[in-house]
């Protein structure tokens, strides 16, 4: 086992690397810009925090070009992806197009692009943001949720794959 000693900077390759070893799960995440122009990226940093209230967590890169957007949102959308929505999970990972190409939103009175295909979405406000270094961490409170019956989209070792139960 490789090790590091406090008094060595870490490389920040190795740490992704390293970090590379525990399995997540894939979401998209939503909002509106300040224009009302719909946003969205994926995300792997998606984690629950409390119960009660039902509050989740999840981080941006300071350098993201959706940064403005979420940071400065009152609320967004997580989508967790099913398992066979790698296609989706990389083209809202993508530079270039349009994100939302033939990506089916729910109508009605959203606060936040709300995608109706995923396994589960949580309708979020902005509960609090905190710095965190290089990464903003946002946590909501969920308002609404709902959830399909399915298997997860999981990323692993800058992969995707399905975690089946």
């Amino acid at each position: 086992m490789k090790e590091k000693h406090a008094n060595k900077p870490i490389d920040p390759r190795e740490l992704r690397d390293a970090l590379g070893q525990f399995a997540t799960g894939v979401t998209v995440i939503t909002c509106f810009d300040q224009h009302g122009k719909p946003v969205g990226m994926t995300a792997s940093s998606f984690n629950s925090l409390s119960l009660e209230p039902a509050l989740v967590l999840w981080s941006i890169g300071k350098g993201s070009s959706n940064f403005e957007a979420f940071n400065s949102c009152s609320h967004f959308n997580i989508h967790i992806l099913k398992h066979d929505q790698g296609d989706l999970a990389y083209q809202f990972a993508s530079k270039d197009g349009d994100r939302f190409a033939d990506v089916k939103l729910a109508q009605g009175d959203q606060n936040a692009p709300a995608m109706e295909d995923c396994l589960v979405r949580f309708e979020c406000s902005l509960n609090a943001n905190h710095d965190g270094g290089d990464h903003r961490l946002l946590i909501g409170k969920v308002e609404k949720l709902q959830h399909n019956d399915g298997e997860a989209l999981a990323f692993y070792r800058s992969k995707f794959a399905g975690l089946l139960a």
